[in-house]
């Protein structure tokens, strides 16, 4: 994909599919650049701000990361992944104006998606908080099962990306690999 990037900078097909690369294999920085570049073009793309949010905890920004959630708008993945990191960022910042409003849309959620639930898992892989991204994952396949090989494949490239070679070929034997 970086070859085809390099050849067709314009083409936002190929740098979304170079951005969902570099995410799948927890190449950070790249994705931060890429997903800078992909919200000049689509503001509302949904993980390119999830990245950008997950980037501003990790700086320590709670209003950058809540603005960045603010602008992700569609579906009700999208959405409640959207309120969940208003709510933490707010929290964060200890900005109650940010916080409640998030709080009372969660507990208005008629909806809570597995999918959602994955985005947040790779939300606090992306800020650096691997032990609450692993708790996610387990609780995504506990309440949801494997519905569906997406599942399986998370859980199996989070686990190689946290250094868990051992867990991740349990897993994968498990599942029938």
């Amino acid at each position: 994909y970086a070859k085809a990037h390099r050849l067709n900078p314009g083409d936002l097909r190929i740098l979304d599919k170079l951005f969902t690369a570099g995410l799948t294999l927890g190449a950070r920085d790249a994705a931060l650049r890429l997903a800078e570049k992909l919200v000049t073009s689509n503001p509302h793309h949904a993980r390119a701000r999830l990245v950008l949010a997950a980037a501003a905890v990790r700086n320590d920004d709670g209003y950058e990361a809540a603005r960045h959630a603010g602008m992700i708008v569609s579906g009700d993945t999208a959405r409640v992944t959207a309120h969940m990191i208003a709510l933490w960022a707010g929290q964060m910042s200890r900005d109650e104006g940010v916080s409640v409003p998030a709080l009372v849309e969660l507990e208005n959620e008629t909806v809570m998606p597995g999918p959602a639930l994955r985005t947040i898992a790779l939300f606090h892989e992306f800020s650096g908080n691997m032990a609450r991204a692993e708790e996610v994952y387990e609780t995504v396949i506990k309440t949801h099962g494997l519905l569906s090989v997406d599942h399986a494949l998370d859980f199996l490239f989070f686990l190689h990306r946290a250094g868990r070679e051992e867990q991740r070929d349990l897993f994968f034997k498990n599942i029938g690999g």
